[in-house]
């Protein structure tokens, strides 16, 4: 496997969702810029004022705005699973066959848009992978490289100090 590959394979991952197995890319930095998708959506808080400033309660097209979001969000990350093993014809097709069905993006888009909780799952794990590889990244940058000490504190360096030279008392 050349270094390519090893890179590739470091950032797929396996979910479960509706009984059934996945595979999925971890987006890359390059993907978010490209999906202006901000992560994750639990944590963006709204809030609709009136010119008072005094807080109202969200309205139906408010939830509407931020339903449709998330609906954005998922046709954006859906494209990242990449497998989905051992999925046989009558997983897919009612009435289908036990024969295995080898992984075909379009496919698995056509299929997962009339399964609401399995997209939902894959979205939020997808989504999941972003935050925990970031927070990785964030914890790596915060630790000195390895084999590399941390700076003395001040208190260390005065304990190290050589005695003066002089005329003793």
């Amino acid at each position: 496997m050349d270094l390519i590959e090893k890179l590739k394979e470091s950032r797929r991952h396996n979910i479960n969702a509706g009984g059934h197995t996945f595979k999925f890319n971890r987006p890359t930095a390059a993907d978010m810029e490209r999906y202006h998708v901000g992560w994750p959506s639990r944590d963006i808080t709204v809030q609709v004022t009136d010119s008072q400033g005094n807080r109202l309660p969200l309205s139906q097209t408010d939830l509407d705005i931020l339903m449709a979001r998330d609906r954005y969000n998922r046709e954006q990350l859906l494209p990242l699973v990449c497998d989905w093993p051992g999925m046989r014809e009558m997983d897919i097709l009612p009435g289908g066959t036990g024969a295995p069905v080898p992984f075909d993006l379009d496919l698995f888009l056509v299929w997962v848009s009339d399964q609401p909780n399995i997209a939902e799952t894959l979205a939020n794990a997808i989504r999941q992978s972003w935050i925990d590889h970031n927070a990785a990244i964030q914890t790596t940058q915060k630790k000195p490289p390895t084999g590399s000490s941390p700076a003395p504190s001040p208190e260390s360096v005065a304990t190290n100090s050589v005695p003066p030279t002089g005329p003793s008392s």
